[in-house]
C-alpha cells in the first residue's frame, strides 16, 4: 500500500499546510483592522449575520468572503477566526501542487526539476504571511495558478476540438472568479478575451483554415456564453453562486458576447477594403486586384 508521506508532492503539500497552521496558532483575531475587517465583514452579511458600517472603507470584493462564509458561525469568534486561517493554509499550500502540474505537464519542464521548482515557488515569503490574515491575497495565489493552466491548455496543441472548448470555458470561469475576489484582476478579463480569441484562431489556423475564416473562428468562440449564463443562474438559485460573483461572471460573459457583432462588422469592412482575387475559368485564382 503506498503510504502518502512517500510521494513527494502530497508530502510537500501536507508539510506546507501544517507549517502555516501551527504558525497560525498564536493569532486570536484580526491585525490588519481596515482591510481583514472588511473581509470578515462581507463573509458575515453572505452567512446571514447583521451588516457592518462600511461608508468610509474601501470597496471589499465578495470572492473571497463566500469561502470564508461557512466558518463565520462555527463555535466562538476566536474558534471561526482560526478555521479561517486553516482554510488559508490549504489555499497556500494548493501553489505547490498547482504549480507542479503547470511546469510538468504545459511548460514540459522535466518532473524532477519541476517538483523541486514548484516547491521553492510555493515556499515565497508573501504565501506564509499573508495566509496568517484573512485578506483575498489568499485565494488570487492559488487561482492566478489555475488560470494559467486554463490558459496553457487553451494554446497546447491538441487535435481534439472539445478540449480546447473546455479550457476556454475553464480560463472564462477562473477570470470571473479573479475578477470577484480583486478589482485589480481587470486585466485577467483583458487576457482572457485574448486567450480565447487566440486559442481558438490558432486551432483553425492547424486544421487548415485561411487567416480571415480563423480570425472569424475566434470572435464567435470568445462570444460563447449562453451555457455560462445558464450554469450561473442555476448556481444563484441555488445559492452555490453569490450575487457579487454572479455579477462578475455575468458581465465577462456580456462583454465577451456584445463585443462579436463589432469586430465582424469591422473584420468585414476590413476585407471588402484589401484586395480582392480573381479567379480564372479554369478555377484557379489570379492576381488579387484592388476593389
Amino acid at each position: 500500500m503506498n503510504r502518502p508521506w512517500r510521494n513527494p508532492l502530497i508530502a510537500g503539500t501536507l508539510l506546507l499546510f501544517a507549517v502555516r497552521l501551527v504558525l497560525s496558532l498564536i493569532r486570536t483575531g484580526p491585525v490588519l483592522v481596515a482591510d481583514e475587517i472588511g473581509y470578515l465583514t462581507n463573509a458575515r452579511v453572505l452567512a446571514g449575520g447583521i451588516s457592518g458600517q462600511l461608508e468610509m472603507a474601501p470597496f471589499y470584493r465578495g470572492g473571497y468572503s463566500i469561502l470564508l462564509a461557512p466558518l463565520v458561525s462555527i463555535g466562538s469568534p476566536t474558534t471561526a477566526y482560526h478555521l479561517m486561517l486553516a482554510l488559508n493554509a490549504v489555499l497556500a499550500a494548493a501553489v505547490f501542487p498547482l504549480l507542479y502540474l503547470l511546469l510538468s505537464r504545459f511548460a514540459r519542464v522535466e518532473r524532477s526539476v519541476a517538483l523541486w521548482a514548484a516547491f521553492a515557488g510555493s515556499l515565497y515569503p508573501a504565501l506564509t504571511v499573508l495566509s496568517q490574515v484573512t485578506m483575498s491575497e489568499n485565494a488570487l495565489f492559488p487561482l492566478v495558478v489555475v488560470w494559467l493552466i486554463a490558459v496553457a491548455g487553451l494554446f497546447a496543441q491538441t487535435p481534439d476540438g472539445s478540449r480546447q472548448l473546455a479550457w476556454a470555458a475553464g480560463l472564462g470561469a477562473a477570470t470571473g472568479a479573479l475578477w470577484a475576489i480583486h478589482n485589480r484582476m481587470i486585466v485577467a478579463v483583458v487576457l482572457a478575451v485574448a486567450g480565447k480569441f487566440g486559442g481558438c484562431w490558432a486551432a483553425a489556423r492547424l486544421r487548415g483554415e485561411p487567416g480571415p475564416v480563423a480570425v472569424r473562428v475566434g470572435a464567435l468562440m470568445n462570444a460563447r456564453g449562453l451555457m455560462q449564463l445558464i450554469a450561473l443562474n442555476i448556481g444563484l438559485a441555488a445559492g452555490i453562486v453569490s450575487e457579487e460573483l454572479f455579477t462578475a461572471l455575468v458581465l465577462v460573459a456580456l462583454i465577451t458576447t456584445v463585443m462579436t457583432v463589432p469586430v465582424l462588422s469591422w473584420l468585414d469592412r476590413r476585407d471588402r477594403r484589401s484586395p480582392v482575387a480573381e479567379e480564372t475559368p479554369d478555377g484557379k485564382e489570379a492576381a488579387a486586384t484592388p476593389s
